[in-house]
């Protein structure tokens, strides 16, 4: 039996858009958990001492939580990848847009 995609849609990417799907899913959910380690043991605001101390007394939590504030930030690029795929076929300028406003900001927050 064959699957039919929506109109337009180049058969082989279902794959991709499976990816995009769980990669946004997985993507709020690491950050949810992130937010969760930065609540139960929130590090100091202010002052370079503090901070290491708080590292030091905190390893685990610390490197977990950067790890989740950081390595999530590639699954976007996977569902601006699908969003692009997707809006090809119908308009050249949707796509362009996609761009601009959906990977363009991760891409800066990376860069900084």
């Amino acid at each position: 039996m064959k699957r039919r995609g929506a109109p337009g849609t180049r058969p082989g990417w279902g794959l991709l858009y499976l990816t995009a799907g769980a990669s946004s899913i997985l993507f709020v959910l690491l950050l949810i958990a992130a937010l969760v380690l930065d609540f139960l043991a929130p590090p100091p605001v202010h002052g370079g001492a503090a901070t290491l101390e708080f590292i030091a007394a905190n390893k685990t939590n610390y490197v977990a939580e950067q790890v989740l504030w950081i390595l999530p930030n590639i699954l976007p690029v996977l569902v601006f990848t699908a969003l692009f795929v997707g809006l090809m076929p119908f308009r050249k300028s949707l796509p362009l847009i996609a761009l601009i406003f959906g990977a363009l900001p991760w891409a800066l927050l990376l860069a900084v």
